[in-house]
């Protein structure tokens, strides 16, 4: 057995980290815990992201690329300062590579402030090829109680409710419906991210990471409510070797300000921290791993209150080995 080979190997028995394992010996180890029909392949290559060069599974503005669909790389190297916005499913066959400068992310969007004269928008949503990635924040209202945020199959953190104002109530964030089980043992988390064979009792083809972040409310026509934060992504990673010392996150969107030109506007709910999981042989190096809740924006006028941050996501490192 592969495995086997490799462990007593008799660097391996020595300590020395000298002895690289190959394709051959690590496929057989994560093959089983795979369950995405991008997984294992590693057609995409090898792949260093060096905000010059722009791979063909990632568009790039500056140092930050965003995955436009999955990718299989043999290796994956991210040079100091990259951002890579993990969207989609991220296989790495051999080693995933970073500097503490980098970071990989999957982060809700921003709600927007309310103007003088227009309610915030919520965060937008991102939609992933294998769920519905992060789920939109509500918009904010005028001379109206807040909007809530929609609800869906949440596995992370719940969405802020946004803040209140004098005769108006607050936008409700959307309440997570968490899975009972996840995270134990790998495949089941695997299985149920990636919505191949929805799992009981509540993952689905639709599922997401964190609630959406609550909309503010406006008093009057002339109060405006602050946008409620995105809820943040899930960042679904599968990897041989772990050597990654950056952050890794799925943080909600902050919500937006209230505003207006008289009485009271409630600022915007954060959106839901999302879900980051991590599958891998090794770890080598362990990164920062983050699932944070967005900030609520801030109450506009007499009465006008801040928003609720949102829930805290959940973050799973699951290597088969502990040492190597």
């Amino acid at each position: 057995m592969p495995s086997s080979r490799f462990l007593k190997s008799p660097r391996f028995l020595a300590g020395e980290k000298t002895e690289e394992p190959t394709p051959a010996i690590i496929i057989p180890l994560i093959a089983p815990y795979m369950r995405h029909p991008f997984s294992g392949v590693g057609g995409d290559g090898a792949v260093t992201l060096d905000g010059v060069t722009t791979p063909a599974w990632a568009s790039r503005i500056g140092n930050v690329y965003t995955m436009t669909r999955p990718a299989s790389c043999t290796s994956l190297t991210l040079n100091a300062n990259i951002t890579l916005r993990a969207i989609h499913f991220l296989d790495v066959l051999t080693r995933l590579t970073g500097p503490a400068s980098a970071v990989i992310q999957f982060n809700g969007n921003n709600g927007a402030n309310a103007t003088t004269g227009a309610v915030g928008a919520g965060g937008a949503a991102v939609a992933a090829a294998w769920n519905l990635g992060s789920p939109a924040g509500a918009n904010g209202a005028t001379n109206a109680n807040g909007n809530a945020g929609v609800t869906s199959n949440y596995i992370g953190g719940n969405g802020g409710n946004s803040g209140n104002c004098p005769t108006r109530g607050v936008g409700l964030g959307s309440t997570a419906a968490l899975l009972s089980t996840r995270g134990t043992p790998a495949t089941n988390v695997f299985l149920r991210i990636s919505g191949n064979t929805p799992a009981s009792p509540n993952a689905s083809t639709t599922t997401v990471g964190g609630g959406p972040g609550g909309g503010g409310p406006g008093q009057t026509a002339s109060a405006f409510g602050g946008g409620g934060g995105a809820g943040g992504g899930i960042v679904n990673i599968v990897c041989g070797i772990l050597d990654f010392a950056g952050l890794i996150s799925a943080n909600g969107g902050n919500g937006g300000n209230g505003n207006g030109t008289a009485d009271a506007a409630g600022g915007g709910g954060g959106g839901g921290g999302g879900y980051v999981a991590v599958d891998c042989v090794l770890v080598e190096t362990t990164p920062t791993l983050q699932a944070a809740g967005g900030t609520g924006g801030a109450g506009f006028g007499s009465g006008g209150n801040p928003g609720v941050t949102g829930g805290t996501g959940t973050t799973l490192l699951l290597p088969l080995f502990t040492g190597y």
